[in-house]
């Protein structure tokens, strides 16, 4: 009986201890939402700034002299501040894919090739992209915020 006694106690404190646990968890989980909440409220408050510095980008980017060297650097003085433009980066192109496969070889270009999902929407239709297309929900989730309704 004392046996029996001693094995409720500790099943007592076991489940007192996962009750605990889960508290715990519940307030980090709270802590988290709410502190995401703050951030995203911060977030999309400054969204119309992006977009207004973007709009200021584009416009400086249309003063640079037609002139200026490509490969060199544009900085244009403010007071206080300087806006300095980076040269043109680097862009690569194929100009002639069949040239490509030709060089790499059959397997090798099919091996690197790729075809975007888009692009496959755009020119076939939907009974010859369920050939070779295999579809799953194990994409990523997205996350949304919103305030709780209130009874």
């Amino acid at each position: 009986m004392a046996v029996t006694i001693q094995k409720k106690m500790a099943q007592a404190t076991q489940a007192q201890e996962q009750q605990q646990e889960q508290l715990q968890e519940n307030a980090e989980v709270v802590g988290l939402v709410e502190k995401l909440a703050t951030i995203n409220l911060k977030i999309d408050a400054l969204k119309p700034l992006e977009k207004e510095a973007g709009t200021i980008k584009k416009t400086l980017l249309e003063k640079i002299p037609k002139d200026h060297p490509e490969t060199e650097r544009y900085v244009f003085e403010g007071t206080d501040h300087v806006a300095e433009f980076s040269p043109h980066s680097k862009k690569r192109l194929i100009m002639d894919m069949v040239k490509a496969r030709e060089i790499m070889g059959e397997d090798l270009f099919m091996k690197i090739a790729s075809v975007s999902l888009t692009d496959v929407d755009k020119y076939l239709s939907d009974e010859e992209k369920v050939k070779f297309i295999v579809e799953s929900d194990t994409g990523p989730r997205t996350c949304k915020v919103k305030e709780k309704l209130k009874n």
